[in-house]
């Protein structure tokens, strides 16, 4: 039977909608609001926030090419207008942010400062910071970090594979921190810092005396007329800024230890007295009974141990090393044939030492005045069959 007068219902339009289901509305007022929220399953995080949830295109990845999806979030029956505003905020945003114009080299600097200059020595900050960011100032200009693409950063890395692995190594830590600061202020969106090689070429190994050579090198520094500075390196494993500021005061013959308490470090192009290079710069290190006799029995024209003239209370670094050290190693070489190693490799030698005759690495790295132990192991663990065997 049929009833002529009965209202026709309008097709429906199930593919249509179920399209619409899947993709993220645009405000469409011929659909009503619970159809784009009802008729799409829900999502964990919509079930158990109560929220609605909705993906869209913010960006297109520089090295694939793929869309960059991110999600927005909205609640109650304005859920999708929320979406939207958030959506377009988020977009406008982005555009000021890429609209940055502070180059590279300056937000290397910027960083640098404010990260790692509060924490350091400031000859650590010059001749780690400030020269490597030199080196990247130089490479890359005045370029604007927002026009720094990953293929240029690695350009870089391999235009410097003649560089050892520690140049390279901070370069990479330089960059990165650099990067990651830019993008955590609202410099650039996204860090190009992505997949980065280092190349670099192989870094001499750090020279050391064997048992045999040190206990000579011991007995000729107590002989010679400038040893003095030798045997303590040797001895204690200073630093040579911090040798060059040890006092007389600073040792304690009656407790047999050594308190290091300053070094002397360049800072402007002028000698400044400093905490030490590190955190755990300022220790006390103990010593044997020769230590304690041989400087009992020094002479002390100076406040200062290596020093020479009255009321001196520290000594320039680098005149120490050209003259007094340099006079007594070149000797001292020429008497026993052994090489001619540099003050700081003094250092290493002793650190080698107090390793190879089994002190645990925590203790080794409290003497040696090293900010972490993983300075330690990298410096004087080594896995030779040796060592292994040990």
């Amino acid at each position: 039977m049929v009833f002529c007068n009965q209202k026709r219902q309008p097709p429906r339009e199930p593919a249509a909608r179920k399209e619409m289901s899947k993709i993220v509305p645009e405000k469409d007022l011929s659909f009503p609001y619970f159809y784009y929220i009802m008729k799409r399953k829900k999502t964990k995080l919509e079930k158990e926030r109560g929220i609605i949830e909705r993906k869209k295109t913010v960006g297109h990845d520089p090295i694939t090419g793929k869309a960059i999806r991110k999600s927005f979030y909205g609640s109650g029956r304005h859920a999708l207008e929320q979406i939207d505003e958030k959506y377009h905020a988020y977009m406008s945003r982005g555009a000021e942010i890429s609209e940055s114009a502070e180059t590279l080299a300056a937000v290397c600097e910027k960083w640098a400062e404010t990260c790692k200059k509060p924490v350091v020595s400031d000859l650590t900050y010059q001749q780690t910071y400030v020269y490597s960011i030199e080196a990247i100032s130089k490479h890359f200009g005045g370029a604007l970090i927002r026009d720094v693409k990953q293929a240029d950063i690695q350009k870089f890395f391999v235009a410097n594979s003649w560089r050892n692995k520690w140049a390279i190594d901070k370069f990479y830590y330089i960059l990165k921190n650099a990067f990651d600061f830019a993008v955590q202020n609202d410099l650039i969106q996204k860090s190009p810092f992505v997949d980065i090689r280092k190349y670099s070429h192989d870094s001499a190994k750090k020279r050391a005396y064997s048992p045999d050579q040190y206990f000579q090198c011991v007995d000729y520094a107590k002989t010679h007329p400038r040893g003095i500075g030798a045997f303590i390196v040797l001895k204690t494993g200073l630093r040579r800024g911090e040798l060059c500021a040890l006092r007389w005061s600073d040792i304690d013959f009656q407790g047999k230890t050594i308190s290091v308490r300053r070094a002397v470090t360049f800072k402007s192009g002028k000698l400044v007295i400093s905490r030490g290079k590190t955190r755990n710069a300022i220790r006390i290190i103990p010593v044997d009974d020769e230590t304690v006799d041989f400087l009992q029995a020094a002479p002390r024209p100076s406040p200062c141990v290596v020093g020479h003239v009255e009321g001196q209370d520290y000594i320039d670094p680098k005149n120490y090393a050209k003259r007094d050290y340099k006079k007594f190693i070149t000797d001292f070489s020429a008497a026993t044939g052994a090489p001619a190693l540099s003050l700081h490799e003094l250092r290493h030698t002793y650190g080698t030492m107090l390793y190879h005759y089994h002190t645990p690495l925590d203790a080794i790295a409290k003497i040696m005045g090293h900010s972490s132990l993983e300075i330690t192991r990298k410096i004087y663990v080594h896995d030779t069959v040796d060592d292994l065997k040990a």
